[in-house]
């Protein structure tokens, strides 16, 4: 187990995204209120299989209607998301690893990389998928730091 402390972007492949989940909730009195925000919350899981070099991510965002006064209004949206990648040399970015409880954690470097590709492209998904609907504009996840998501995990580690 080493800590790498530099990222060459061409050793990782995205090999594929999943829309595992996409659905868009409306009360019969969304009317009566403008739709002015969201609260919005998320959820990130990952997985290694070390011997593949593969990394699965999924990924979960959540969003609850706001009105101008903050009050929640009956529209919720849920996207969950399953990303695969291929991480040449990913043992490399490994810093810890419990076998026992089949758990490993990863340098932060690895993780932040991963999880902005993850971020932004279902970002962009999200905004497509919303655009046209009830929600007129669509929803455009917030600018956030990655470390928010990264602390989901639990499974990368601020060691390099």
């Amino acid at each position: 187990m080493s800590k790498n402390n530099n990222i060459d972007p061409d050793r990782i492949q995205l090999l594929e995204v999943k829309t595992v989940k996409g659905n868009i909730d409306v009360g019969d009195d969304l009317d009566e209120s403008p739709l002015v925000g969201f609260k919005t919350d998320f959820d990130v899981k990952s997985m290694f299989r070390l011997e593949d070099q593969l990394v699965r991510f999924l990924f979960t965002a959540r969003f609850h209607g706001l009105s101008n006064d903050d009050t929640p209004l009956p529209l919720t949206a849920e996207f969950t998301f399953d990303f695969l990648f291929k991480v040449d040399e990913l043992e490399k970015y490994v810093v810890d690893s419990d076998k026992k409880l089949e758990q490993i954690s990863v340098s932060s470097v690895l993780g932040h990389t991963l999880i902005a590709i993850i971020y932004s492209t279902a970002r962009g998904i999200i905004l497509t998928r919303t655009q046209g609907t009830v929600i007129k504009d669509g929803i455009l996840l917030p600018v956030i730091n990655t470390q928010k998501l990264l602390n989901l995990t639990g499974k990368v580690k601020d060691k390099g």
